[in-house]
């Protein structure tokens, strides 16, 4: 039987939880969270979904409550600087626990050049690790 899922994002006003409502009044079965997505959006979206009523979530989702509402991603896994791609990647992690604490099964990567040490580290992995 096929589901169907609409796409929630967030936006710098208010007003993610009357998108949601509309997505579940229209009848659909659940939704994926999409860029951007602050974490005062979630806080309003949450009591409103269902436990299985997200379908995917976009790596980096939500943003850091430290993180001003309404900017872009803060973080970009292609990013030349080391530090700002360690950060990225620490903060992946939390999206996986997030994806885990909320029963979402799907975890959105966008794509991204490797470049650089990125590349680098990949091409060192032995080849039996590699993907």
């Amino acid at each position: 039987m096929p589901k169907y899922a609409c796409y929630l994002r967030g936006s710098p006003d208010e007003g993610a939880a009357a998108r949601a409502k509309q997505i579940l009044d229209a009848g659909f079965d659940s939704m994926g969270l999409g860029h951007p997505l602050h974490a005062l959006h979630w806080v309003e979206v949450r009591p409103l979904l269902p436990r299985e009523g997200i379908s995917s979530v976009d790596l980096y989702l939500p943003y850091p409550r430290s993180h001003p509402a309404g900017e872009p991603c803060p973080f970009h896994l292609d990013s030349f600087h080391p530090e700002e791609r360690r950060d990225a990647v620490k903060y992946g992690m939390s999206t996986i626990l997030f994806a885990d604490q909320n029963a979402i099964p799907f975890i959105l990567v966008p794509p991204f050049r490797l470049e650089g040490t990125l590349r680098k580290d990949l091409d060192e992995l032995p080849r039996n690790k590699r993907f």
